[in-house]
C-alpha cells in the first residue's frame, strides 16, 4: 500500500505522522520506505540525527530532489517494498498532485479545530479531482494533537460529519512525548513502547492497512 500523508495546511503534524506510521508499519513485519517530498527535509534531518546517536535506521529514507521526475522515480522505489510512505510539503501543489497520482490512500491529518477543517478544503478539492482519474484512491482525515475532554475536541467531529469528510476512529493525542522524541533521533515506539501515544500509533498504522 502507498500512504501519502498530505495537507495543504502547514503544522498539522504530517512529518511526524509519517515517520511514526513508517516505524509501526515496520515494526509489523513488513517492508517500507520513507519517501521525504518536502524541500525542508525535515525527515532527513531526522535519521540523521538517529545515525549520529549511533541508532539502527528501522527503515529506508528516500529524499525527492527533483520533482520533474518524481513519478518516475517513485516506481523504481515502490517495486522494492510493500508499503511506502509519503511525506509531503504544504502549499506545494505540482508535488501534492504528483503525490495523488501514486498513492492508493491519502491521510489527511487535522487539528481538532473547525477551522483547521474547513482550511483542508484545498486537499479534499485535489483528492476528488485525482479520483476521477483514479477511481480507486481513497483518502480519510486524521484528527491530530488532540486535547482529551476539551469542547473543542468533540467539535471536531461534528465539523467532519457536516461535511461529509471521512475521519478514521483512532485519534492521535496532543503529547509531549512525539517532539521530545523526535529530538533524540526516536519514536514514541522506542522512547515509551507501552505509553498511551505508542498505542495510539500502532491502533492507526493497523485502521490505516486495512482500508
Amino acid at each position: 500500500m502507498i500512504i501519502s500523508v498530505q495537507n495543504q495546511k502547514g503544522g498539522v503534524g504530517k512529518t511526524t505522522l509519517a515517520i511514526h506510521l513508517a516505524y509501526c508499519v515496520n515494526q509489523l513485519g513488513n517492508t517500507v520506505a520513507l519517501i521525504d517530498a518536502d524541500p525542508q527535509s525535515s525527515i532527513c534531518d531526522w535519521a540523521q540525527l538517529r545515525a549520529q546517536k549511533k541508532l539502527p535506521q528501522p527503515f529506508p529514507i528516500f529524499q525527492a530532489k527533483n520533482t520533474a521526475k518524481f513519478q518516475e522515480e517513485f516506481r523504481q522505489i515502490a517495486k522494492q517494498y510493500h508499503h511506502i510512505i509519503l511525506d509531503t510539503p504544504p502549499q506545494v501543489e505540482n508535488v501534492a498532485r504528483s503525490c495523488l497520482q501514486v498513492a492508493d490512500l491519502v491521510v489527511i491529518p487535522v487539528q481538532p479545530s473547525p477551522l483547521d477543517i474547513w482550511a483542508s478544503d484545498r486537499i479534499v478539492h485535489l483528492v476528488t479531482q485525482a479520483m476521477t482519474q483514479k477511481p480507486t484512491l481513497q483518502y480519510t482525515f486524521v484528527i491530530n494533537r488532540r486535547t482529551p475532554n476539551t469542547v473543542v475536541g468533540r467539535e471536531v467531529f461534528k465539523a467532519l460529519q457536516s461535511l461529509q469528510y471521512p475521519f478514521t476512529q483512532t485519534i492521535i493525542g496532543n503529547r509531549v512525548i512525539f517532539p521530545q522524541s523526535l529530538s533524540q533521533g526516536q519514536v514514541v515506539l522506542e522512547t515509551e513502547p507501552n505509553g498511551i501515544a505508542a498505542n495510539e500509533i500502532r491502533a492507526l498504522t493497523k485502521e490505516l492497512l486495512s482500508f
